[in-house]
């Protein structure tokens, strides 16, 4: 007669042995799948590689996964509020982890695992941030401390910090870079046997959890590593991380604030910072203005209080806006390509007359195409097509976190067209200043002023 103890380890090695290997012998085999979809994208294009690493990274395949749970959490390959998941989970759970640990043992090697993960992932993030190698971030991290003021007590303490976990973690990362590259056969050996190593750990600190805890605690361990493994990194096929997570922080902060205050006060000082830095940049600018002027964003403000109409509020958040519009939905017969910007949703029609090329991958073919003619041909191409406006995203090289620039190197192509006789700026949110000190909406003239965020074109 089977115990509850081995009714739970029978159903952990059989998800264990009988649908993880089936995963990680597939994912094993990208190896040479992933050398080839290399070789394959640098001869024909780079958005599909732009689209799948820019959420994981661009480090070797080891260092990337090791680190996707720092940088989901702090944002550091994709930037942007949409994205932010905040640092509570990355924080809370390892420490809520350690405090339920009953062998000093078993503390002892998770607080190595966990000093290991945060060292090589500062690492990774840093570089990334600055977009510079490995091997430069020990003196880049030495130049930007040298040219600190003597009162940024903050700075101070934070690359401090930095330079103590580079220090430790630059030997631990050379050697995970020397058995790993951008595919191997290490990563998902050692993914799946971290995944049972805990499923084991699990198993033999909490059994005595009744089954309700048990099965939200191991469910929680499935769900994560099939989004370690299978989401390269997006953040939205975890979601359900979230309720789940914030959940057995809960469980298991209301189990151990009992007997040990010092969970207690930790959980409560940690949490009111959060909340109050979330509140704090929800309401504040990236940029604020002189006497904190643009704190709030006004135009939101004012169209929820009734004080402006729909159409007064989009122009005071994008000037130009409404003329555009207007133009591009005056004949519902002309096509619109467009890479990137937010019009796909207020254009009519947007389905069949609009044309997405986020990572300009489609006109960059045009223009090899037609790399002889010039962009006389490739407007033309345009106009066989029936299309008559085009509209670009004035930020969309922020997204190109690529080694070889990728991205750039399109849009430095694509402004050259848009520079032709061929079109004609029809509207755009960008401040220009001219030779003469002038103002203007343009995406000409000697300095920017206001970067703005879209430009639209016709052409001609």
């Amino acid at each position: 007669m089977y115990t509850k103890q081995s009714w739970r380890l029978i159903g952990i090695l059989f998800i264990s042995f009988i649908y993880l290997p089936n995963i990680c012998l597939g994912q094993a085999s990208l190896k040479s799948q992933e050398e080839i979809l290399e070789e394959r994208l640098s001869k024909v294009s780079s958005a599909t590689k732009l689209d799948v690493h820019r959420f994981m990274g661009y480090e070797n395949l080891l260092p990337k996964y090791l680190s996707l749970p720092y940088d989901v959490s702090m944002n550091t390959n994709v930037k942007g509020p949409l994205f932010d998941i905040g640092y509570l989970l990355l924080l809370f759970i390892p420490i809520l982890l350690l405090f339920s640990i009953r062998k000093n043992i078993f503390r002892i090697i998770l607080m190595l695992l966990f000093t290991c993960f945060y060292c090589t992932s500062s690492i990774t993030g840093y570089s990334t941030a600055k977009r510079i190698t490995q091997s430069e971030v020990q003196e880049t991290a030495s130049q930007e401390f040298a040219f600190l003021k003597e009162s940024d007590y903050v700075g101070i303490l934070k690359l401090t910090l930095f330079q103590i976990t580079n220090t430790i973690g630059q030997p631990l990362l050379n050697t995970i870079n020397r058995i790993s590259g951008k595919g191997d056969t290490v990563t998902y050996p050692f993914m799946l046997f971290l995944f049972l190593s805990l499923s084991f750990f699990f198993f033999r600190e909490y059994q005595a959890l009744n089954y309700k805890k048990w099965f939200l605690f191991f469910f929680t361990l499935v769900y994560v590593f099939y989004w370690w493994v299978l989401s390269a990194g997006i953040v939205y096929y975890g979601m359900l991380l979230f309720p789940i997570g914030f959940l057995l922080i809960t469980i298991s902060y209301q189990q151990l604030k009992k007997t040990n205050r010092l969970v207690h006060i930790a959980f409560i000082g940690l949490t009111s910072c959060w909340i109050i830095g979330t509140i704090t940049f929800r309401l504040a600018n990236y940029n604020p203005g002189p006497n904190a002027y643009n704190m709030l964003h006004m135009a939101p403000m004012a169209y929820g209080l009734g004080k402006a109409n729909k159409a007064t509020a989009t122009n005071l958040a994008y000037p130009n806006f409404n003329i555009v519009l207007e133009k591009l939905n005056s004949d519902p017969t002309t096509r619109i390509y467009k890479a990137g910007t937010f019009f796909h949703y207020f254009i009519n029609s947007n389905d069949i007359r609009v044309l997405e090329d986020n990572q300009l991958d489609k006109i960059s073919r045009l223009q090899r195409k037609y790399v002889y003619q010039g962009n006389v041909e490739v407007i033309n191409a345009f106009k066989r097509s029936g299309y008559k406006y085009i509209l670009v995203d004035l930020n969309l090289s922020n997204v190109d976190n690529s080694p070889e620039r990728s991205l750039l190197k399109r849009i430095q192509k694509l402004n050259e067209l848009l520079g032709s006789p061929y079109v004609r700026l029809i509207g755009t949110d960008r401040l220009m200043e001219d030779n003469n000190g002038k103002t203007t909406y343009t995406v000409y003239g000697k300095r920017i002023v206001l970067r703005g965020t879209f430009a639209a074109f016709e052409i001609i």
